[in-house]
């Protein structure tokens, strides 16, 4: 039987003045910058965030499912457009979208213009009608309204279906609506609503009519709805359910992909090794893994009991998680948020990751109560600590920076407010101008990356006394922070007359910078020297082949005055003796009383420790350190010398003492320690390889 849903379309002229143009509401999202999934995953995430304010659950849900459907149902369901809709899309199955949240309000408050409040004109409202306006909760993370146009771009016909739950659609009983609307380029040359009213504005919507001409209620009967979403495969929601379902027909899935990665972004080796840029359930699990890792399935937010909730999300009914499925490179996100976050809220979090640091960010002036104005984690990692053994795609790549230098790994900053979601993972140099970038050693393990999360304290109030009204027009911090969003959240821009943000990126950047000195750090992986060319080669004394040591970086070469201040490692010309390779070194023990020299296995995916050999391989190490010596210089010329040549020996002359520790059934780890701080080691190491095939790399911790 024919589905007659929907009455008569409401397409305003021109001459309707309460209506905007389709095609400026369609530019409206301030930004090119991101993919359009990006983009929809950003707003559709942030519309449920927001929806979830206020209602008794420690998460919300919210699911995407990427199908096909017979679009025959819904040519007859769209009155006035069916038969341009079936001219252009045919008879043969398309794709369509539905975002579904739960445990959230759903689009509440009235649908008729009538009963609108002038303060708040409710959620279905703002969504369904208005643009440009803004929530006014507390807490939530829209602020524009136009963010929501990125629904109509997803769709090819500009079209998309709002259906939605409530718990009180008057009288305290539960209703359901169901609307759709179209947004189309109104002077394009393929506008469907030209051929059916003179000079249309490029919007329109279908309901049940109002009880006044030219007005749109939702249709909120069940069995009606039911049937609609039935041309989808979709179900109503439960009677113990409120929430938002937003349904997106005519998906063109090989054009929303073309955009994913830029021509120039990345090799044709990397770009296989996308595999999430290959189809739309795939992106959108990535994307909700780059832009909302701080609350995707944290459970760790339920400790602060501040009304944060985390996110349970699902794609094609598959569940994300935060566990070894997750991105390494979004766990870590996770984790640095959730480090910077327990600080501002004054509690203390573990985080797996050890060599996370988190410090106060402090700025003067600008008018607040307290100096300060949030807290920001960071920490310094090789592609082996992120990765393990795997073969990991450039963190670069993973969250869209595909301009990135040639010649340095740019410190990637984060920041967020409550919402969670991240802003940006900014490698330009705003937030981190005084951070020293680390040499990018493309493809190698000890290739060093700095991230650091920046988390606001948004309850930092402004004074009574604030310059141009602070105090009443944004109130603190966060309110600031959320007016100098533009639509597309990708960005904190200060406002006229204002300092503030660009103190915080300044007093970031500080911090970032104090932090991950060599001098600061625990471990100096980013001193390793890799041994060029493969070590069973060098080993070989009848080819004659000898190792040359890789180029210290800047830094971590020797001193100057020939003391050991900073925590350095840099190896010399290795040399072939007594048939091992005799690698010397000088160590910088900076403040530190002992550090190891250890061997590791190169692998294509990153180093191999001997623990991590013997756990993985199973096998004993196929390179043990045969002879070990370490020497300090005395003020009067003279010198201290230990040696070790046994597994498990240990030589101790004060202050010096050195020990060949076994790791992984073999001696691969020279242990020095100085009972006087700041010494210069210098001393030597000699290998020999089981086999001739593999390649290594001397580090320092």
């Amino acid at each position: 039987m024919p589905m007659t849903i929907f009455g008569d379309p409401l397409i305003p002229s021109i001459e309707y003045s309460g209506t905007a143009y389709g095609s400026a509401f369609l530019k409206s999202l301030q930004t090119e910058k991101l993919p359009e999934l990006d983009l929809l995953v950003r707003e559709s995430v942030q519309n449920s965030s927001d929806a979830a304010i206020g209602i008794d659950h420690k998460n919300f849900w919210i699911d995407y499912t990427f199908s096909e459907f017979d679009p025959s149902g819904l040519y007859e369901a769209m009155s006035g457009i069916g038969q341009p809709l079936r001219k252009k899309y045919g008879e043969g199955k398309q794709c369509f979208l539905e975002i579904r949240d739960s445990k959230t309000s759903g689009l509440t408050g009235p649908y008729d213009k009538e009963d609108l409040a002038d303060a708040d004109h409710g959620n279905y409202f703002k969504l369904i009608f208005d643009s440009g306006i803004n929530q006014t909760q507390q807490g939530a993370g829209g602020n524009w309204g136009f963010g929501k146009s990125v629904y109509y771009r997803v769709s090819d016909a500009g079209l998309v279906i709002f259906y939605t739950r409530i718990a009180d659609g008057g009288e305290g009983v539960p209703e359901e609506r169901l609307i759709a609307t179209m947004v189309e380029n109104e002077s394009s040359p393929g506008s469907i609503l030209r051929g059916i009213v003179k000079n249309p504005t490029g919007r329109a919507w279908w309901g049940r009519p109002g009880t006044e001409k030219g007005v749109v209620w939702p249709v909120t009967d069940h069995d009606e709805i039911k049937r609609f979403l039935s041309i989808f495969g979709l179900t109503p929601f439960a009677t113990t359910e409120t929430g938002t379902s937003v349904i997106i027909p005519f998906v063109d899935e090989k054009e929303l992909l073309e955009d994913i990665i830029p021509n120039d972004g990345a090799s044709e080796d990397e770009i296989a090794r996308c595999v999430w840029s290959k189809s739309v359930p795939s992106y959108l699990g990535h994307a909700l893994q780059k832009w909302y890792a701080p609350r995707l399935r944290n459970k760790e937010l339920e400790e602060l009991k501040d009304g944060g909730k985390w996110i349970r999300a699902r794609v094609n009914g598959s569940l994300l998680k935060n566990d070894k499925e997750m991105n390494p490179v979004f766990k870590l996100v996770q984790e640095l948020y959730n480090v910077a976050l327990f600080k501002c809220r004054g509690k203390s979090y573990v985080s797996d990751v050890t060599s996370i640091k988190c410090k106060d960010v402090d700025i003067r002036k600008e008018g607040l109560t307290r100096t300060n104005v949030g807290c920001v984690a960071y920490v310094r990692l090789t592609n082996r600590d992120i990765f393990g053994a795997r073969a990991g795609i450039s963190p670069y790549i993973l969250t869209g920076n595909f301009k990135n230098s040639d010649d340095e790994n740019e410190p990637i900053v984060m920041f967020a407010r409550e919402p969670g979601v991240v802003i940006s993972y900014s490698i330009d140099g705003t937030w981190s101008n005084k951070v020293k970038a680390p040499c990018k050693n493309a493809g190698s393990s000890d290739d060093e990356y700095i991230f650091a999360f920046y988390v606001p304290r948004v309850d930092n109030e402004f004074e009574e006394s604030a310059p141009d009204n602070r105090r009443g027009i944004y109130g603190d911090l966060g309110g600031y922070l959320r007016k100098c969003e533009e639509s597309d959240h990708a960005s904190w821009e200060d406002k006229a007359k204002f300092k503030l943000i660009s103190k915080i990126k300044n007093g970031t950047a500080r911090k970032i910078a104090e932090g991950t000195r060599e001098d600061d750090m625990s471990t100096v992986s980013a001193s390793a020297s890799r041994l060029s060319g493969r070590i069973g080669k060098v080993l070989m004394p009848e080819r004659g082949a000898l190792a040359k040591p890789a180029k210290p970086r800047s830094g971590s070469g020797r001193s100057g005055s020939g003391r050991g201040e900073k925590p350095t490692f840099v190896t010399g010309d290795p040399r072939w003796s007594d048939g091992a390779l005799a690698v010397p070194f000088e160590m910088g023990m900076g403040d530190k009383k002992n550090r190891q020299i250890r061997v590791e296995i190169q692998t294509e995916g990153g180093t191999l420790s001997p623990e991590a050999w013997a756990k993985e391989i199973g096998t004993r190490f196929p390179v043990e350190i045969v002879q070990a010596s370490a020497e300090i210089k005395k003020s009067d010329g003279t010198s201290v010398t230990v040696s070790c040549a046994e597994p498990a020996c240990e030589n101790t002359n004060l202050p010096l003492t050195g020990s060949l520790l076994v790791k992984g059934e073999a001696p691969t780890v020279f242990s020095v320690g100085c009972e006087v701080p700041g010494q210069l080691i210098t001393g030597e190491i000699s290998l020999k390889s089981l086999d001739k095939t593999i390649e290594c790399v001397v580090k320092a911790i």
